[in-house]
């Protein structure tokens, strides 16, 4: 499925693209990507997914997007190749071709999607690493694009994820998006958002933790916060919630997920 792609209302082979795929992203400026989960043949989260999508082409000042259309086309691209009724993981790629209202091009990468709230069925351990790190502008490149510690961590001990500290903006996510503290009874802490938009996972949480009566605190963490806590979700609206195991050697008692996992991804869902 990843050697095909999704462009201009036709699956193309990346082979046979030549590099042209990113011509428009480099001529007419940065493409705006969201990634997806398709589950029971409907966009998981698409609600929030919307409002992240909207909000960022208000903040790039492009044009406006049919969003229900295109999902429309991404319906009938999967059904194409049948794959309509799989779990998929799908990035779509936005990008500007003139200043007219809707004439956006979009492009379509799809994957299989990684089995929610369990990697691999194994434990997820997790490790703190603090950086020198000079500014926001390098910790943000950081986080996004510097993927080798985890990628080494991975391969030698499974399903292990590194989160990262700073000095002055505190403990950060790794690869898998946004950190919950448990802190005991109904008591979250989480880093707030760094950026303009919202994770969708976190925007989610943060609406079902005030509907189910949590106490839910957004603070810059820290590793000494992290050590006191009793447990620690790692959430993403792609893998959904994952329940940690064990911190820095600190064995965790991390809530069981489930039941918010079925909420968050139930096919009558948001």
């Amino acid at each position: 499925m990843m050697n095909e792609v999704f462009v201009n209302g036709a699956w193309r082979s990346l082979d046979s693209l030549n590099g042209k795929l990113l011509e428009p992203l480099w001529t007419e400026g940065a493409g705006l990507i969201e990634t997806m989960r398709w589950e029971h043949q409907r966009f998981a989260l698409r609600t929030y997914h919307e409002k992240r999508i909207n909000q960022s082409l208000e903040l790039l000042q492009w044009p406006s997007l049919k969003l229900s259309l295109l999902w429309e086309q991404v319906y009938e691209a999967l059904s194409l190749k049948r794959l309509a009724k799989q779990s998929l993981r799908i990035r779509l790629t936005f990008f500007p071709s003139s200043l007219k209202p809707n004439n956006t091009h979009w492009l379509m990468q799809v994957g299989a999607a990684p089995v929610l709230g369990k990697p691999n069925n194994t434990f997820l351990k997790v490790g703190i690493k603090t950086m020198p790190i000079d500014g926001m502008g390098s910790f943000l490149g950081l986080k996004t694009m510097n993927r080798l510690p985890y990628q080494f961590l991975s391969r030698n001990q499974e399903d292990f994820e590194t989160l990262w500290n700073h000095p002055e903006w505190g403990l950060s996510e790794g690869t898998i998006s946004n950190i919950w503290l448990w802190m005991g009874k109904n008591r979250w802490f989480i880093p707030p958002p760094l950026g303009q938009v919202r994770g969708v996972m976190h925007q989610w949480l943060l609406d079902y933790s005030h509907s189910q009566g949590w106490e839910v605190e957004q603070k810059h963490l820290i590793a000494e916060i992290c050590k006191e806590a009793k447990g620690l979700w790692l959430t993403n609206a792609l893998r959904g919630i994952l329940a940690v195991d064990e911190l820095d050697g600190k064995k965790l008692n991390s809530p069981n997920p489930n039941e918010v996992l079925e909420r968050c991804f139930k096919p009558a869902g948001v």
